[in-house]
């Protein structure tokens, strides 16, 4: 079932990219740019050309070529900063004749310390999964990024953010891309919001008609970790088969697809299915903010205690399911569809059937006397409410 679910994601996103048209603008000779456009010309995984490169004004590498590397090396040199809209570098990806761009392990990870906008046209970024271990992207702090029609597989790294590390003050936007099979040590398998960067207000993130698939996390997330991002907001996209894989005892394994923490999230038609907690919140973990999820599954999750669909520890926060689908999720000790440890339940669900918990209440259960109990809406005849 998970694997037609993948089909059918993967299908509908296809068909999102195939109506993206990518537009090359002009490029301005100038060294701050307006909206500057590159288009990348090679899938080497070379470094910008600081010593050769005549009057240093186009970003090539050693050979004349213009990189991925060269011309994110290069805008880090020319910063574009400020308004996205009218000071960004444009990446077009489209004129590569090889659709994988494998990054060398000796250059690691892309560090984005400029604006931009990278339009893929189905590229694919990975690193090579023998190479050492890596993130793909940072996002430095207080830029503004956005990934379009990408496939972003195969990182790994011993902190956090295997796809994508999002520095406080950043936003990222994520449309029409598939991340995949990414690994971080600690948090956010795909993506992961920083916490470094005192006095600054938090990332914004924003992922839209994608993918995040198989992407495994040992801490927390095995997608999306937030950990104090200032919003997360996802709308169109499928969260699938992803894993929190750590020991529950070093307050590991938490939240199988998402991690949510002090950031207020709004989910909108997404499905969230298959994902795996070895501790708390197969599908989703809440912690001290407040969520709202429109439409969409939260279906076939598992977690090995608490909370198979989702898990929420919010307190005097509010989490909202309305028009969710709450289905064959799974919790190993209690609450198979959703538990609520701390904080309020409220919303109206389209079903509530064929979750299972090994330690009781199948459905919805909430921490008597800790919890108010919760306001959500389920429909008649099937599972229900209780009190734990």
């Amino acid at each position: 079932m998970f694997a037609t679910h993948l089909r059918a994601a993967e299908s509908e996103t296809n068909r999102l990219r195939k109506t993206t048209r990518l537009v090359c603008e002009q490029l301005e000779n100038r060294s701050v740019p307006a909206v500057t456009a590159f288009a990348v010309d090679t899938n080497a995984d070379t470094a910008y050309d600081h010593f050769d490169n005549v009057n240093k004004m186009a970003p090539v590498d050693e050979n004349g070529m213009v990189s991925l590397r060269a011309v994110i090396e290069y805008a880090n040199a020319n910063r574009a900063l400020g308004d996205w809209d009218v000071n960004r570098y444009n990446v077009n990806l489209s004129t590569i004749s090889e659709q994988t761009i494998t990054l060398d392990p000796n250059l690691g990870a892309l560090v984005l310390e400029s604006n931009f906008y990278f339009l893929g046209n189905s590229v694919t970024v990975e690193r090579n999964v023998a190479a050492a271990a890596f993130g793909l992207f940072e996002v430095d702090i207080e830029i503004q990024t956005r990934f379009s029609a990408m496939t972003l597989r195969g990182g790994r790294t011993l902190d956090s953010g295997g796809a994508i590390l999002v520095n406080r003050g950043a936003t990222l936007e994520v449309e029409n891309c598939t991340l995949s099979n990414n690994e971080a040590v600690k948090d956010g398998g795909a993506i992961a919001a920083n916490t470094i960067g005192e006095g600054i207000p938090g990332a914004k993130i924003f992922i839209t008609n994608s993918i995040l698939a198989l992407n495994t996390a040992e801490r927390s997330g095995g997608a999306i970790a937030t950990n104090g991002a200032l919003s997360l907001t996802i709308s169109g996209s499928s969260i699938l088969g992803n894993e929190a894989t750590g020991n529950p005892a070093n307050d590991e394994g938490w939240g199988g697809g998402i991690y949510v923490v002090t950031t207020d999230a709004l989910i909108s038609g997404t499905n969230i299915i298959g994902n795996e907690a070895t501790g708390y919140g197969g599908g989703v973990y809440v912690l001290d903010c407040e969520l709202t999820m429109n439409g969409g599954q939260l279906h076939g999750n598992a977690a090995d205690f608490d909370g198979g669909g989702i898990y929420v520890d919010a307190e005097n926060e509010t989490v909202t399911l309305t028009n969710v689908s709450v289905t064959q999720n799974n919790a190993g000790n209690k609450g198979g569809g959703a538990y609520v440890w701390k904080g309020t339940l409220a919303g109206q669900l389209t079903a509530l059937t064929g979750n299972t918990a090994v330690g009781g209440i199948p459905g919805i259960g909430f921490k008597q006397g800790q919890a108010p109990a919760p306001t959500i809406t389920v429909p008649q005849g099937q599972q229900t409410v209780e009190a734990d």
